[in-house]
């Protein structure tokens, strides 16, 4: 058990860092309204630019460490029981 949280742990670090690494940025377009007028229509719309991968990316680095601490945590415990 401490063997498997201790490797998904590293792989999560790894992957956090890779995710870091490559700098992207996903885009969300919506419609909010469309006005008639005599030329036409007229949409309005806004574009959000939110930052997915880094904060996902952010979020995986967290969580190996954690998973990393949490493993070392046990296997020092079992090491001091009598």
């Amino acid at each position: 058990m401490k063997t498997t949280t201790l490797i998904f742990g590293i792989l999560l670090v790894v992957l956090g860092l890779a995710t870091l690494g490559y700098s992207g940025y996903t885009t969300f377009s919506t419609n909010e309204s469309t006005v008639s007028v005599p030329e036409g229509q007229v949409t309005a719309g806004t574009k959000t630019t939110v930052p997915v991968r880094p904060i996902a990316g952010g979020l995986a680095l967290i969580l190996g460490f954690v998973l990393i601490v949490v493993s070392n945590k046990k296997s020092a415990a079992v090491i001091a029981a009598p």
